[in-house]
C-alpha cells in the first residue's frame, strides 16, 4: 500500500488515487473493487463497503494532517450514467474541504437550533416521535435509517450514525453496521426497479467533536433514472443535494472563445 498521506493507495479491493480534474479540495476518486470492472446494485457486499469507507476515513484524516483547514469530508458515489457518472466501473470521489457545502451548512445551523429548542439530537429524535415512527425503516443503537418527512429526490432514504458527527469518527463496528445497511437497502432498491443512484455524506468537521451540537453525521441515498441508451446526466450530487454547481470552464476563457465568432 502507497502511503495515504501521497494521495494514492489500495484498501482491500478499493483502490484510491488524485483525481485528474478535481473539483474540490484533495478531490480524490475511489474505485470499489480493482478486481471487477462492473458489479450490479445487488452485488455489492459488506466486506466492499468496509474497503471503500475505511479508505475514504484514512484518506481524510491524511490530509487533515497535512492541512488542519481540511476539515469537512465529504464522500459522494455516483453510481452508473443516469447518476452522473461518467464511468461504468463502480468509483466514488472524496473532497476535504474548509468550509461546509451549501447544503450541509444550512443543515448544521438548523439541527443546532433544533438542539437548543428540543434539547435533543433531529435524527435521534425522529425515532421516538409518534408523528415520525411511520417513517422510521431500522432503529438502533449504532444505525438509524428513515424516509424524510419531505423528500427531495426519488426514494430518498437517509441512514444515520447516532452520537457521531464526523465521518472520520465512524469505528469499525458503525462500519460493519452501515454496510451491511447500504447493502440491504441495495438490494431492496433492485427489487423495486431501480438502477442508478446517488449517495452523499453529510459530516461535521474532523476535529469539531464540540461543534454542532444536534447534529449526526447522515448519509443521503437516493434512486435516478433506470439507465437507458448512452448518456451521462449532467446534474450529479454536488448539484442535486449540495447545493453547489460543477460546472467545466472559466467564464473568463469562455468569453475569450466567443469573442472570436464577432470579429
Amino acid at each position: 500500500n502507497v502511503n495515504p498521506e501521497l494521495g494514492k493507495f489500495k484498501k482491500g479491493e478499493a483502490v484510491f488515487f488524485p483525481n485528474l480534474y478535481p473539483f474540490g479540495s484533495c478531490h480524490t476518486i475511489g474505485v470499489v473493487s480493482e478486481h471487477k470492472h462492473f458489479i450490479q446494485i445487488d452485488e455489492f457486499t459488506n466486506q466492499l463497503i468496509i474497503d471503500l469507507l475505511s479508505g475514504i476515513i484514512e484518506l481524510s484524516l491524511a490530509y487533515h494532517k497535512q492541512n488542519a483547514s481540511y476539515r469537512y469530508p465529504v464522500w459522494l458515489w455516483n453510481y452508473l450514467p443516469p447518476a452522473s457518472a461518467s464511468v461504468l466501473h463502480p468509483h466514488v470521489q472524496l473532497l476535504v474541504e474548509e468550509k461546509p457545502l451549501p447544503s450541509l451548512s444550512q443543515f448544521l445551523s438548523s439541527t443546532s437550533k433544533h438542539y437548543t429548542t428540543h434539547k435533543t439530537n433531529y435524527y435521534e429524535a425522529q425515532t421516538t416521535d409518534s408523528k415520525s415512527i411511520a417513517r422510521v425503516v431500522k432503529s438502533d443503537a449504532s444505525i438509524i435509517v428513515l424516509t424524510p418527512f419531505a423528500p427531495t429526490c426519488h426514494n430518498e432514504v437517509h441512514i444515520a450514525i447516532p452520537k457521531i458527527k464526523s465521518l472520520t469518527s465512524l469505528t469499525p463496528s458503525h462500519l460493519e453496521s452501515f454496510a451491511s445497511t447500504l447493502v440491504t437497502l441495495l438490494k431492496a432498491y433492485k427489487e423495486i426497479g431501480v438502477g442508478a443512484f446517488n449517495l452523499a455524506s453529510y459530516s461535521g468537521p474532523i476535529d469539531g467533536e464540540n461543534e454542532f451540537n444536534g447534529f449526526n453525521l447522515f448519509f443521503k441515498l437516493f434512486s435516478r433514472p433506470f439507465p437507458r441508451g448512452i448518456y451521462t446526466n449532467d446534474v450529479g450530487t454536488m448539484e442535486r443535494v449540495y447545493g453547489a454547481n460543477v460546472v467545466d470552464n472559466y467564464p473568463e476563457k469562455f468569453a475569450d472563445n466567443l469573442r472570436e465568432f464577432f470579429k
